[in-house]
């Protein structure tokens, strides 16, 4: 895998592991004589294997634990050991680790990174050690003279071959195998560990260049990795042909470039965002201003409203109350009227006429109706009046109500928020946030919640349970004087019709009293 450090400079990063094996026709003696460049005889299979010709090779290096045997320090003794050992046709002989070499390095610091890390990750574990340095180019041909200076390397693709034993040594030689080399979490560790040696010597030599051992993805860098295309297409690039995985790499790089001009598009972008919020948060202020002055205004038009409304209440009040009060006067009357009435009846039943009788009783009887028909019109405009009045503090009632759950609610909202943004860890920028956002547009309903009852209502959040409180009074009152209404209008119906029956019965009595007196005669 590839991946480039983020930083203002680039640095290759390329660390992987592999297994020599039987089973797939190779052997851990070939392999070194490849990667030495050298001539060893396998004693194992009988074939000697001679790659003495190469000029790639710029150097090679044993480097053993303290318990190995000394005569491992050749390499030929080393791996027909490590063959010696294995008796398995399948068996696993070797592990090689391939590493990238930083160009920025000359080669002494080269082989000296590539020794500190092999030192430090697999002597020191108990591994037998043997690397070469190849320069990535002129393989094979033994044409040009590689001179393996500082330019060389720069047009180079130097790198490292990293052969290592599986089993435990001691002075006698190979023992058992230890499993825990094979341990996914211990690659991680060695892939780790190289990408900080490599680092650590950037920051020796104060060069602006880190690399990272993690993908691409992992970082959470916005880039396509290449794939590896291997040292036969590699060669063959060179070569000036193209291969199949080359054209992969160089569609992935065109998309990379891609990527990077949406990155700088999205950057603009973002600028311009930010350029236009910062106007939009000006005009925003402006408008809140001249909305906080309308309403200032608004509402001390409301607060005179709201003054006069009262006085006007008032003086409805007191009115009523004057017609209570004449009203009370009037039924204390109505005894009188009755009494003077039954005279009246009286002296229609006698039948003894006493002329300033007949006109006391007649105007008794004319009071007597007037003040029923009058007393009834009045407690039927108190009905009318008190159920008007039931219906407005009903609905003022419902609003107050209504305004109070819409406080209750958007205040728990705004604390559930806070809590939640309190509980929220160090690393939560981006949720902390949008809670931010949330907490603030609550805030501005909560505010527009408060200047609307204000507005309307002429009061503060904390007036509404006394306003509550006010009207439900005024409610029972009003409906007490509209229950008296309506029972002072039903008795006044049933007087009058009564009135009427005892009238209507005289006049059939006077009738039968005439016809009696003339069949007398």
């Amino acid at each position: 895998m590839k991946a480039e450090g983020v930083s203002s400079r680039v640095a290759i990063y390329h660390c992987s592991v592999k297994i020599i094996s039987r089973s797939s026709g190779r052997s851990s003696v070939a392999s070194a004589a490849y990667r030495a460049g050298e001539k060893l005889y396998n004693e194992y299979d009988g074939c000697t294997h001679d790659y003495s010709k190469r000029n790639d090779i710029v150097h090679t290096e044993i480097i053993l634990p303290d318990n190995a045997p000394e005569k491992f320090k050749d390499r030929e003794t080393l791996w027909n050991e490590v063959e010696k050992t294995e008796k398995r046709i399948d068996s696993q002989t070797a592990r090689e680790v391939e590493i990238a070499l930083p160009i920025e390095l000359n080669r002494e610091e080269q082989i000296a990174l590539v020794r500190e890390y092999v030192t430090e990750n697999f002597v020191k574990q108990g591994m037998c050690v043997d690397f070469a340095i190849h320069t990535g180019s002129h393989e094979h041909t033994g044409q040009e003279e590689y001179k393996d200076t500082d330019q060389d390397i720069k047009s180079e693709n130097p790198h490292a071959h990293i052969m290592l034993t599986m089993r435990e040594v001691t002075k006698d030689g190979f023992t058992k195998k230890n499993r825990e080399w094979n341990d996914k979490k211990l690659l991680v560790e060695w892939r780790k560990s190289w990408a900080e040696h490599c680092n650590r010597e950037f920051e020796k030599k104060k060069l602006d260049i880190k690399i990272d051992h993690r993908s691409y993805y992992e970082q959470g860098v916005d880039k396509i990795p290449t794939v590896h295309i291997g040292k036969y297409a590699a060669e063959y690039e060179r070569k000036g042909g193209k291969s199949r995985m080359g054209d992969i790499n160089r569609e992935i790089q065109a998309q990379n470039k891609r990527l990077e001009l949406l990155k700088v598009e999205l950057a603009k972008l973002e600028e311009e965002i930010k350029h236009h919020a910062a106007e939009y948060e000006e005009a925003l202020k402006q408008e809140e201003a001249r909305l906080a002055e309308e309403a200032k205004a608004e509402e001390e038009r409301r607060a005179e409203e709201t003054k006069k409304a009262e006085e006007r209440r008032k003086a409805e009040e007191a009115k009523r109350a004057g017609q209570a009060k004449q009203q009370a006067n009037q039924s204390q009357q109505q005894p009188q009227a009755i009494e003077q009435s039954n005279e009246y009846r009286q002296w229609q039943s006698g039948g003894e006429v006493k002329a300033p009788i007949y006109d006391i009783n007649e105007q008794s009887k004319m009071r007597l109706a007037i003040a029923y028909g009058q007393d009834y019109q009045k407690s039927q405009e108190i009905k009318e009046n008190t159920n008007a009045e039931i219906a407005a503090i009903k609905n003022r009632l419902k609003d107050l109500e209504q305004r109070k759950e819409e406080f209750e609610k958007l205040n728990k909202q705004i604390a559930d928020k806070k809590q939640e943004r309190k509980q929220l860890g160090l690393f939560s920028s981006k949720e902390k946030k949008r809670l931010d956002t949330e907490i603030k547009d609550l805030e501005k309903r909560l505010q527009a919640k408060i200047d609307s009852l204000q507005k309307d209502r002429g009061l503060k959040p904390d007036e509404i349970d006394k306003a509550i409180a006010d009207n439900k009074t005024s409610l029972d009152k009003a409906r007490t004087l509209h229950k008296q209404a309506e029972r002072q209008g039903k008795s006044l119906s049933d007087l009058m019709r009564d009135a009427k029956l005892k009238a209507q019965l005289q006049e059939r009595t006077q009738d039968r009293n005439h016809d009696n007196k003339g069949r007398e005669r």
